[in-house]
């Protein structure tokens, strides 16, 4: 038995989209494209009087891309500041720990304990930076609550 699903001839497509269509019309309903679009409906608001809706037909903002996002002076300067403490969280611990390791050659004559102090220090200046990252965006302050709402 030839159980191949993916192949199916295009004309039962395009018949049971036909039919699907067709069906509302024989039903003595009005088929889809055959409706007026439908129109904007008035709201009640508090006070009591009513707004009409805003028109589908109208142009929705486009979603900001991150270079428009960063166009903006504060984003760029928020920019800025993440870039470098990325790049801090990334170099620093690197550069200490082959830094702390060369350091520690004339004092720790066993290599594997060398290492490991070296990684400590590392480890050490990953919490530093992360530590004074959060400090940094606790001292830029929060921004004021709305007072009008």
């Amino acid at each position: 038995a030839n159980f191949d699903l993916m192949e199916a001839p295009a004309a039962d497509d395009a018949s049971a989209a036909a039919e699907i269509e067709a069906a509302p019309a024989r039903e003595g309903g009005v088929a889809a494209a055959d409706q007026a679009p439908a129109e904007p409906t008035a709201e009640p608001t508090a006070e009591g009087t009513a707004q009409a809706a805003p028109s589908s037909g109208a142009a929705e903002e486009k979603p900001k891309t991150l270079l428009q996002a960063l166009g903006d002076q504060s984003n760029r300067d928020v920019a800025q500041q993440f870039a470098a403490f990325s790049g801090a969280l990334a170099f620093l611990p690197i550069l200490g720990l082959f830094a702390s390791e060369y350091l520690l050659r004339s004092m720790v004559s066993d290599s594997n304990s060398r290492w490991m102090y070296s990684a400590i220090v590392a480890v050490l200046l990953v919490n530093l930076v992360l530590g004074a990252f959060v400090v940094h965006c606790f001292l830029e302050g929060f921004p004021d609550p709305d007072p009008a709402a």
